[in-house]
């Protein structure tokens, strides 16, 4: 499915772009934010944003001024992400509670850049400033002596002041002869929606996940197992391989893999944030238990040919990825840490590994002479190859039986 992001320039007083601010999206056709429960648009914004259309694309590595609001902070999500790439924007009509406080200190304490948003002069909002490093003012409905007021207040406290909603050049000239250190708004740049592609796993996998997680001694292979049973959230999880908090060089050959080189802690984390997005599927059922079943098929060839089932697997489950995102297979495996048997395979059915799909699609199209000369191909005995295919099916079919009971009992 298409994702969408707003992202917005921040210049400095040298006119050179500092930052950007993404925003909430849902259409490439409305470049505003309509009302959505706070939670949910910051994690859409986080999980499209640096999953869905990636940190180069989206700012080239300059800091992103993300809102959060105070059920997030408290959970530090904003931790998630390196200090070097994001700026904590806290919303105007959150209050300073202690809990919010102690999270904002610990924030403050590991690097962490916070920006009060929208902000008018109130007493109430006295506790947030010994944590604060930036004041964004509406340019727009704040009067000039206000303005005035609140720059002279804190000046010599360290902190930096961002006009935002800068309408005309004469809004520009007015806050830069007022001392305003950063600039944001339509005279400079009107917000840019960002488009890009993901798959939305299914939502009812997430608390079964965490519950093994939460376990005394978590069972690493059964976890592996149901993320495997969903091809979003394995692709999300491969993804996050390359995240700006990670940038693993490893190469990966199995789901399993890449659970351990993360972390189940990690793991935990990223679960609930996307527990906390929109928990919609994206991708038809059929294209799932296609997916499945060829992964299963891939699993079987793996282990008649003596070599990794799991890189057979992951090869199965990943064939239809470029279908499903409506982009090249080359351009999408760019993103992916496989190893390079498995990219070999997708992108070429010179290897046993490429041959190995072109067996499995004959196979679904009962191409008989194809599938005889493929088989002869890879040393594999034709009656074994029906035997696992139909194996497959029926295992697709029941797994995708299961999930759907498993959604019924979570709601």
């Amino acid at each position: 499915m298409e994702v969408f992001v707003g992202s917005q320039p921040i210049f400095n007083r040298d006119s050179k772009v500092v930052a950007y601010e993404l925003l909430y999206r849902n259409n490439q056709n409305k470049n505003y934010y309509e009302g959505l429960d706070g939670d949910q648009a910051t994690t859409e914004v986080i999980l499209n944003g640096f999953l869905g259309i990636g940190i180069e694309k989206l700012s080239n590595r300059k800091k992103c001024f993300i809102n959060f609001t105070e059920n997030l902070l408290i959970q530090e999500i904003p931790t998630y992400f390196s200090s070097d790439l994001i700026v904590i924007e806290i919303l105007e009509n959150i209050l300073p509670t202690e809990k919010l406080l102690n999270a904002l200190k610990k924030l403050k304490e590991k690097g962490y850049k916070i920006a009060l948003d929208d902000f008018v002069l109130k007493k109430e909002y006295l506790p947030f400033f010994p944590f604060v490093d930036i004041i964004k003012i509406d340019f727009l409905q704040t009067n000039i002596e206000k303005c005035k007021r609140i720059i002279e207040l804190f000046k010599g406290k360290n902190i930096k002041f961002l006009a935002e909603k800068v309408e005309t050049p004469e809004d520009y000239h007015r806050a830069f002869e007022m001392g305003f250190h950063y600039f944001q708004g339509y005279f400079f740049s009107k917000p840019k929606i960002l488009k890009g592609n993901d798959l939305r796993p299914s939502s009812h996998q997430y608390m079964f996940i965490l519950k093994e997680i939460d376990q005394p001694e978590p069972d690493i292979n059964k976890i592996s197992n149901m993320i495997e049973k969903d091809l979003a959230l394995t692709y999300r999880l491969l993804k996050l391989m390359h995240a700006p908090r990670y940038q693993f060089q490893n190469k990966i050959n199995s789901v399993k893999q890449a659970i351990v080189l993360i972390g189940l802690q990690e793991m935990k984390k990223w679960i609930t944030v996307m527990m906390l997005s929109n928990p919609s599927s994206s991708y038809s059922e059929e294209a799932f238990r296609l997916s499945l079943a060829r992964a299963k098929l891939g699993e079987s060839i793996g282990a008649m040919k003596v070599e990794s089932t799991s890189e057979y697997f992951l090869l199965g489950l990943f064939s239809l990825i470029d279908t499903l995102l409506h982009r090249p297979m080359v351009e999408v495996l760019k993103e992916l840490p496989f190893a390079d048997s498995i990219k070999d395979g997708l992108l070429n059915q010179n290897t046993d590994f490429g041959k190995t799909l072109l067996l499995i699609k004959a196979l679904e199209k009962a191409e008989m002479n194809r599938i005889l000369e493929l088989s002869s191909e890879l040393a594999l005995i034709p009656n074994d190859v029906f035997s696992f295919y139909f194996q497959a099916q029926e295992w697709s079919n029941q797994i995708l039986k299961e999930l759907q009971e498993q959604q019924v009992n979570v709601i």
